[in-house]
């Protein structure tokens, strides 16, 4: 005897599969499709007619080529990309995102990311990694210069060995509220600044600096006076300089010494200058700080106060 449980998991005889997804309508598909990689989205042109022509119509394109791959391979992929542009009819584009770390010629990063520009692209994501002059070794990407005229630009990721004037990009991007850098020591860049009235996320990376020791000169300055979440990760700058921070109330600190200051070689401004960053922080709702930074705190010679009441 079933029992009621087996009943119905028993399928009926009568059931007629039904394609619900093709009777959604085309705007439904298209939001589906932007969570998925542009290969995916185009692979799906196999489907039907209607669907040869579906992919096109997308506002979202993501591309990435990540592994170590021939050189017939790194061409089909760039080929790939310059077919797909020819053939997408959005006259503007939501999102753009490039993720391209084997074998990525600059040539081609300049010539797609100014496609996104033209077509007024609210989100930018560009993870590279350039191909050096020799073919082998890696070498820092400049950003096209269109880039600097890009007044939709909404959300930004820099990612990888790019060079860039940030305090210039910013200026010329008047309605930018979200910015994210993860930047590369191949760049080469002392003093990063960062001040815009309509900035709201700031996430600054610096993953590639904890075996050095040299950081004279390097300075990081921020001045946000409409900022609401940081996120700081570091280890190289020797200063830090932050002003207008009062409506942040969401940040994450992970400021660490250097190798050199592991060693016993304490550089006191950049001790002092974390405590100067945390005391302009004191009024955030959620403050998190990670890595080495409770014994940059010890080190420093300016006492930490944070104006605290009884």
């Amino acid at each position: 005897m079933e029992t009621p449980i087996e009943k119905l998991e028993t399928p009926s005889e009568d059931v007629i599969p039904v394609d619900r997804i093709s009777n959604l309508p085309d705007s439904i598909l298209c939001h589906i499709f932007s969570f998925l990689e542009t290969k995916t989205v185009v692979a799906t042109s196999i489907f039907s007619q209607r669907w040869k022509i579906l992919w096109s119509k997308v506002t979202t394109l993501d591309f990435v080529c990540c592994k170590p791959k021939p050189e017939t391979v790194k061409m089909n992929f760039a080929q790939f990309v310059n077919r797909v542009l020819l053939h997408v009819d959005a006259g503007s584009l939501d999102k753009f995102r490039l993720k391209w770390l084997e074998g990525c010629e600059a040539v081609y990063v300049n010539m797609w990311v100014s496609y996104a520009i033209a077509r007024n692209v609210r989100v930018l994501k560009l993870n590279l990694r350039i191909i050096g002059a020799d073919g082998n070794d890696y070498s820092v990407a400049h950003v096209p210069a269109a880039l600097f005229t890009c007044v939709t630009l909404e959300n930004l990721t820099l990612r990888g060995p790019i060079m860039v004037s940030l305090q210039q990009l910013i200026s010329s991007c008047p309605v930018l509220e979200s910015l994210k850098v993860e930047r590369d020591v191949n760049d080469n860049v002392l003093v990063y600044k960062i001040s815009s009235p309509s900035l709201r996320q700031l996430r600054f990376h610096n993953y590639n600096g904890k075996d050095s020791i040299e950081m004279d000169g390097k300075k990081l300055e921020i001045d946000t006076p409409t900022l609401q979440v940081l996120q700081l990760w570091d280890c190289e700058w020797k200063e830090f300089s932050v002003n207008g921070l009062m409506h942040v109330n969401d940040v994450k600190l992970n400021l660490d010494l250097s190798f050199g200051d592991l060693l016993g070689e304490v550089v006191s401004e950049r001790c002092n200058s974390i405590v100067k960053v945390i005391e302009a922080l004191h009024h955030v709702k959620y403050l998190k700080l990670e890595g080495t930074i409770m014994k940059a705190l010890s080190k420093a010679t300016t006492p930490l106060l944070l104006g605290l009441q009884d």
